[in-house]
């Protein structure tokens, strides 16, 4: 069986479309263009293909967005944001806490990419559904790592600088941005994206953190984390998973779909 379509929240793309608009876009246009239907954001439980985000920072390329746009993006995020992962997060007793619980409880938030601790300081970054290598696909991979540290300077209240950070896609034209942004050295075409952390700064602790209330909120992300695996063979993640064959393909038809499915 082929793996379903990766999804991410729909309330990632609230900020993302607000940022189209404050760049003088006609951010229903790039909605049209990627077939995202606006609405999609007021549900807070609603997922969106990730093909979808992808295809907005390639449309905000395509119209001048600097080399640099995933990194502008990520500081306008606050953990809160990120619903139930982000409230987990902010009341962890400490920075690797936190961090431990994005690892996790991110599939609460996207299907991919994911992200895993490497022995005690490094968080690696993988995706497990193989991805057409694109500009928004780096982007995005881009965004990740700066919303994480972002948000982590956020709740720390400190300028934190990470030990190295890595990607393994190509450098952009232009990286003094980035340098900027991480505050350290940035590598390219490396074996694994990785961002790492010295220990002490994992074990800095949160200053408005309560963890017993973090104790409460994971038990809660454990249940929702519980609900959102599918059941085995089901008709919906059947579907699913032949929509994702199909996409490499171009826009399949309900027809084909029928097809397929013997229906």
């Amino acid at each position: 069986m082929a793996r379903a379509v990766p999804t991410i929240s729909s309330r990632a793309f609230r900020t993302l479309l607000a940022s189209l608009t404050e760049a003088g876009l006609d951010a229903g246009d790039v909605c049209r263009r990627v077939g995202l239907d606006p609405a999609v954001c007021d549900d807070a439980e609603a997922r969106v293909p990730l093909a979808i985000l992808h295809a907005i920072w390639e449309e905000r390329l395509a119209r001048g967005a600097p080399v640099d746009a995933a990194l502008r993006g990520a500081t306008r995020y606050l953990p809160s944001d990120y619903a139930l992962v982000g409230f987990v997060c902010m009341n962890s007793a400490t920075l690797g806490e936190a961090l431990q619980q994005v690892v996790r409880y991110l599939k609460l938030w996207t299907d991919e990419p994911s992200i895993a601790f490497v022995g005690q300081d490094v968080l690696r970054l993988k995706y497990s559904v193989v991805l057409a290598d694109r500009p928004g696909l780096r982007l995005a991979t881009e965004a990740t790592f700066a919303e994480l540290l972002h948000a982590a300077r956020h709740v720390l209240q400190t300028p934190l600088v990470p030990r190295s950070i890595a990607f393994t896609h190509p450098a952009p034209a232009s990286t003094g941005a980035h340098a900027a942004f991480f505050g350290t050295r940035v590598l390219w075409e490396q074996p694994h994206s990785e961002l790492r952390f010295w220990p002490e700064q994992l074990a800095l602790p949160i200053p408005r953190g309560d963890p017993a209330l973090g104790a409460f909120l994971g038990e809660l992300a454990n249940r929702a984390l519980a609900q959102k695996t599918p059941a085995p063979g089901s008709l919906r993640e059947e579907l699913r998973a032949l929509i994702g064959e199909e996409l490499s393909r171009g826009v399949p038809s309900l027809e084909g779909l029928a097809r397929r499915m013997a229906t």
